[in-house]
């Protein structure tokens, strides 16, 4: 169960991309950053399948081994869990001191206490009740 997104680069930047399991795909994480760096996830729309092989969406910092300048900023993108777990998280952190930035952004199939598990700052989110549409039209940002 490979990530579906992965990166072990100082700089990593993922803008107005579609990133989506699908309903039959087992991904692991939809985004791996295992060693941090800077990073900035912003305007995409973020899909977690029901069959992901990781309940967490993206994870940082999880192998160790940081880049000594490291940063994590999501900010503006639609952020939808489709898996039935209670474990499901949109960041895990919780390795790192890194504080993770999140902000503007739209949540799915997610409650508050799914949001971060580590440092983490968190403003002008939702949550929405109902699954939007799947956009098909470039930039794939809502």
């Amino acid at each position: 169960m490979p990530p579906i997104s992965k990166s072990r680069a100082a700089n990593t930047t993922i803008q107005n991309s579609r990133i989506d399991d699908g309903p039959t795909g087992t991904g692991s994480y939809s985004i791996d950053l295992p060693n941090g760096g800077n990073a900035l996830i912003q305007n995409n729309v973020i899909e977690q399948g029901p069959l992901s092989g990781n309940s967490k969406i993206i994870a940082f910092g999880e192998e160790g081994g940081l880049w000594t300048s490291s940063s994590l900023q999501i900010t503006g993108n639609q952020i939808l869990n489709d898996l039935s777990s209670s474990s499901a998280l949109v960041v895990w952190n919780a390795a790192v001191t890194t504080t993770a930035q999140i902000t503007g952004n739209q949540f799915y199939g997610l409650t508050s206490s799914q949001i971060a598990s580590g440092p983490a700052t968190q403003s002008s989110n939702t949550f929405m009740t109902t699954e939007p549409a799947l956009l098909t039209m470039h930039p794939w940002s809502y």
